[in-house]
């Protein structure tokens, strides 16, 4: 599956998303940039009840992570899924975390 980045798509904030075939949101995460771009808040993530359990939420997470460590920046967790994951796979991702 791949996500797609889109920058400043609401209010300030950028995410990762996956379209269906006829163009439907079925997953994405929205996190915020700081105003130094230097720190990317998670603040929603969001899966088509369909795809639930299939692990889109992590590859979400993953696509954050990496984004942030290509723009040697940091994450703040505000969403409670970005929480969870972040929680969890600590020790992968501590370089990331703020």
């Amino acid at each position: 599956m791949k996500f797609l980045f889109e920058s400043n798509y609401k209010d300030g904030q950028d995410r990762f998303v996956h379209y269906t075939e006829d163009d439907k949101v079925d997953a994405q995460v929205d996190f915020t940039p700081d105003d130094d771009k230097k720190t990317y808040t998670i603040d929603s993530t969001v899966v088509d009840p369909s795809l639930r359990g299939k692990g889109l939420g992590g590859y979400l997470m993953l696509e954050v992570a990496n984004h942030a460590r290509k723009n040697d920046c940091k994450i703040i967790n505000v969403c409670p899924y970005a929480v969870k994951f972040f929680d969890k796979h600590h020790e992968e991702y501590s370089d990331v975390l703020k």
